[in-house]
């Protein structure tokens, strides 16, 4: 779990050195949102327990995190 928020951490940073990130949205939340959206229990809730595919899931997810994440 540390890895995955290291390396989500290093990811929004990226984004906001570009100036991606939405104004107001701080690395830290950014990362906590990624990290939350992106894990191995929220997929399950989705794809075993709602029945959603893994493709399903992916689509959301990127939909998600764009909408969440960026500009």
């Amino acid at each position: 779990e540390e890895q995955r928020l290291v390396a989500f951490g290093e990811f929004v940073r990226l984004l906001d050195d570009r100036g991606a990130l939405p104004p107001g949205t701080g690395v830290d939340a950014a990362t906590d949102s990624m990290f939350a959206l992106n894990s191995i229990e929220v997929y399950l809730l989705l794809t075993s327990t709602r029945g959603w595919t893994p493709a399903g899931w992916e689509r959301w997810l990127a939909s998600t995190l764009r909408a969440t994440l960026l500009v």
